[in-house]
């Protein structure tokens, strides 16, 4: 479940380019839920306090490496 809800994060913010929080949290996903809402979902099944902090992201020059 914490799995498929960072990969659906992560994937808001590689589609859509919004690295500000609290923007990523208003985005819709596929299930028509926002992040911020689905956060909450999955906090109240798993029972542990999950917390988007900040998000990124980084590109790499065509056939380059990232390391870190």
């Amino acid at each position: 479940m914490f799995q498929k809800l960072a990969s659906e994060i992560s994937n808001t913010v590689f589609t859509t380019g919004i690295t500000a929080v609290e923007d990523v949290q208003k985005q819709a996903l596929s299930s028509g839920l926002t992040v911020g809402d689905h956060l909450k979902e999955v906090i109240a099944k798993l029972g542990e306090n999950i917390v988007l902090n900040r998000c990124a992201c980084v590109e790499a020059p065509e056939n380059g490496l990232l390391c870190g």
